[in-house]
């Protein structure tokens, strides 16, 4: 064994000897370059925060840099570090990890280098995506009906992201958009467009939760609607807003509900119908004969000339609505007539799905796939009072006297709109027990997938709660509970689906 004083002595006389003019040549053995650390700090100074090194990937969650850049400290055996093929500066250079991908350590010796190629996994901005809309001189967006021209930025920063181009962008929503602070809105884009890898569509929605804390009731319910296989469900993406550069808080990004081949799929003759409660503020809507059921229309479109009142479209939807609430009045008595009209499958879905939600006030959206179809009752839209979140007292939505917590107990679909009627024919009621049974076993895997969401927006919905200051609040009338915490509403909201289940799996193995 050479001692370190020796070595550092024989190394020397051979170096000497070589520029003496011998001719023999001494390999160097390069070692490999290793990363040891590798740390961010933000450009103020304000926080550092560690990455994870492992094998060849850099992963990291820098909650605490509200824009993708910030400063790499790097420390290792290497000579250099290289972020894209420039050179880094440990604690000095500015990094936009929007754009970085590779990240080399370098180790050389006069000609010879070793290199060592690392994946750069680094999410800022609360790890969920940033969407930025201008609009064009900063116009206001006050109007559901008036498209406002903007320019959007996808991605994690406001000059570079998955996508930058023009939009049209108004508000949406009945109550969402007249009675809350933090409002929802209608994107258009020129062209079709990928968003988040979703099909690609011209038309998007910011649903802004206002009323629902966890920002989860959207997620538990698209994630119910593809355990019940239904036959559409909606996409959905949790992002940070911010509007003219002014913050606006979480929002989910999700689909338009429409006639288009990968949401509401259905031929030119088919209809999309919603039972609307404000149907008065649409330009058109017709009322049901028999049960008096107010539809607005999806599709076809009044406001485009698709449809209007008595036209034979017109015409044929009502009376075939009217033919069904006929065929259901004869349950049981008959119980083959209203087999002919309705899609019995689907509706067993949608009940089992927004049963198990507890879902006081979900929309009602009906499709007809085409004049030869039966009647489809989907997709699954609105999930805002479900989880305990509201409950129905008398003939009115909501409380008038807020009780401490809802009875996760309390059947609410058993007799409601049609279900009062379907639930008369022993088939029907099979058919809900077997979705029911089918159902079931995959309750626990929604339970993970909420759970790791739950940690993915933890730190975007702290901001929000700091651009609303509503944790503590009731926000409106019909609120039925209010915590202190964000853990607290998941909490809540989690117990209250888990009993749900429960109490369900008892009523129908009943």
């Amino acid at each position: 064994m050479i001692h370190n004083k020796t070595r550092s002595i024989f190394i020397s006389f051979l170096v000497l000897f070589a520029i003496s003019g011998c001719e023999t040549e001494i390999e160097v053995e390069i070692t490999d370059p290793v990363l040891k650390s590798f740390k961010l700090r933000t450009l103020d100074g304000g926080a550092t925060g560690d990455c994870i090194i492992q094998n060849d990937t850099i992963t990291a969650l820098f909650t605490a840099c509200k824009d993708s850049h910030c400063i790499p400290i790097v420390e290792g055996d290497f000579d250099y570090v290289e972020i894209n093929g420039e050179r880094l500066i440990s604690g000095e250079t500015i990094v936009d990890f929007n754009n970085v991908c590779n990240i080399e350590c370098v180790k050389n010796s006069g000609e010879k280098e070793k290199r060592y190629s690392y994946t750069a996994i680094i999410k800022t901005l609360n790890g969920i995506p940033r969407i930025d809309i201008f609009t064009e001189e900063g116009a206001i967006i006050d109007s559901k009906e008036s498209y406002v021209n903007a320019t959007i930025v996808i991605g994690n920063d406001p000059e570079h992201g998955q996508y930058n181009g023009k939009i049209e962008i108004r508000g949406r929503g009945n109550a969402t958009w007249t009675d809350y602070p933090k409002k929802p809105y209608k994107l258009k884009f020129p062209e079709k467009q990928s968003l988040f890898g979703f099909p690609a569509n011209k038309d998007w929605i910011l649903l802004a939760e206002y009323n629902d804390k966890t920002f989860l009731r959207t997620a538990y319910m698209c994630e119910l609607s593809k355990a019940v296989e239904m036959e559409y469900t909606v996409n959905y993406q949790h992002v940070d807003l911010f509007l003219n550069t002014e913050y606006e808080g979480t929002y989910i990004l999700t689909d338009q509900i429409e006639k288009a081949k990968e949401r509401v799929n259905i031929t030119g003759d088919g209809f999309i119908i919603e039972d609307d409660g404000y149907y008065l503020q649409e330009p058109l809507y017709f009322t049901s004969k028999i049960m008096n059921y107010n539809y607005t229309f999806k599709y076809p479109k009044p406001s485009k000339g698709g449809i209007a009142e008595n036209d034979e479209s017109f015409v044929f939807i009502r009376d075939f609505i009217d033919s069904l609430e006929e065929s259901l009045l004869q349950i049981p008595e008959d119980v083959d007539s209203y087999k002919e009209l309705i899609d019995i499958n689907s509706f067993a879905k949608w009940f089992i799905a927004t049963e198990l939600l507890g879902n006081w006030e979900p929309n009602l959206y009906y499709v007809l796939s085409s004049r030869n179809s039966k009647l489809k009752l989907m997709p699954m839209w609105d999930a805002e009072w479900s989880l305990g979140l509201a409950a129905k007292g008398g003939e009115y939505w909501g409380w008038h006297i807020r009780p401490f917590e809802p009875r996760f107990d309390e059947p609410i679909w058993f007799e409601s709109k049609y279900f009062v009627y379907l639930m008369k024919d022993p088939y029907f009621v099979e058919e809900i027990k077997k979705e029911w049974r089918l159902l079931y076993p995959k309750l626990s895997e929604i339970n993970e997938v909420i759970s790791s969401l739950s940690n993915v927006i933890r730190y975007s919905v702290m901001d929000n709660f700091d651009r609303w200051d509503i944790l503590g609040q009731y926000t409106v009338l019909v609120m039925l509970v209010s915590f202190n915490t964000w853990d607290e509403e998941v909490r809540y909201a989690s117990t209250f689906f888990n009993k749900r289940k429960e109490w369900l799996n008892s009523i129908l193995n009943n």
